[in-house]
């Protein structure tokens, strides 16, 4: 097998046709693989943990604990913790 280049992919070649499995109830819709579907139930927690340690790091505790809160629908949002967002 020749050596690659830095252009070429990595990617296996596809010798067949990709079929994935899905549930359409009707044309208009196109759920996401059954696949997909489980990937992304197995990784919701660690995602949601690796975000809020990310913001602690990037915005500091109180500010994370006001977000979590704000996002559960148990505090009003504060004009305080807005004012990030409108640096830039």
């Amino acid at each position: 097998m020749p050596a690659k280049t830095a252009q070429e992919p990595c990617l296996p070649k596809v010798t067949g046709p990709v079929v994935p499995v899905v549930f359409a109830t009707n044309d208009n819709y196109a759920p996401y693989p059954v696949s997909l579907r489980i990937g992304l139930f197995i990784t919701w927690l660690p995602r949601k943990v690796m975000g809020g340690i990310r913001c602690v790091r990037d915005h500091g505790l109180g500010y994370t604990l006001r977000r979590c809160l704000y996002h559960l629908g148990l505090r009003e949002d504060e004009e305080d913790t807005l004012e990030i967002y409108k640096k830039g």
